[in-house]
């Protein structure tokens, strides 16, 4: 049996009582060797932000953490911890007993996709307009936007290329969540680019049902 919490997460504290530090510049998040969009260097250092920088989202939508603050352990409320890879797994089956899945293999890693065409309506809060959710599964996820690896937020700076979703009546279109399951690389490989990957799972406006679950970098 698994319980899980309706509600994001908003702590601005470990649960040993530390700050979290909250950065809010866009260079300081993407880390001090940032070039670009596509650069892999991200910040190695534990943060949170209120999205857009601006605390009025802390009610309903949270606060979105990076994966650093993830893997210290102290994240989740004493008690609670941020879920593994095999609790997503469990959760994901039981909502959709037909979830997919794929072995990915690249030059320096393996790793595993799930998706489902169904799971994220039954997840998705049934509260909000244009997010598609019935949440059947009580799991009550909300539209809580992320942050690039570069530090732009998810919808508000464009880049080009990018996809424009439909003006609708909150402010993102798109949540993940993260696990505390940090994917193995082989630095034996020749491919001396590898950063570090944890697993998280995606939710969408354009795909109702459409749940992804896949490693993501330590940005959110």
């Amino acid at each position: 049996d698994q319980v899980w919490m309706k509600e994001n997460l908003r702590t601005t504290r470990f649960n040993d009582g530390l700050p979290i530090n909250n950065i809010t510049d866009d260079l300081k998040w993407a880390g001090p060797n940032w070039t670009h969009p596509l650069s892999e260097t991200v910040s190695s250092v534990s943060a949170y932000c209120w999205y857009r920088n601006d605390i009025s989202f802390k009610y309903p939508y949270g606060a979105i953490y990076n994966g650093y603050a993830v893997l210290t352990d102290k994240l989740a409320p004493k008690g609670w911890r941020v879920p593994s890879h095999k609790d997503m797994e469990i959760m994901l089956k039981v909502i959709d007993p037909n979830l997919s899945y794929e072995a990915v293999t690249t030059s320096y890693y393996t790793t595993e996709i799930y998706r489902s065409n169904v799971a994220g309506t039954r997840m998705k809060s049934d509260t909000v307009k244009n997010w598609n959710g019935t949440n059947e599964s009580g799991f009550s996820a909300l539209p809580a936007g992320f942050r690039q690896d570069w530090g732009y937020f998810e919808n508000t700076e464009i880049l080009p290329g990018m996809a424009q979703p439909p003006m609708v009546d909150y402010p993102r279109y798109f949540t993940g969540f993260w696990t505390s399951t940090l994917i193995e690389f082989d630095y034996s490989s020749p491919n001396t680019s590898a950063y570090p990957l944890m697993y998280r799972m995606h939710l969408h406006w354009q795909d109702p049902g459409l749940v992804v679950y896949h490693p993501g970098q330590f940005s959110y």
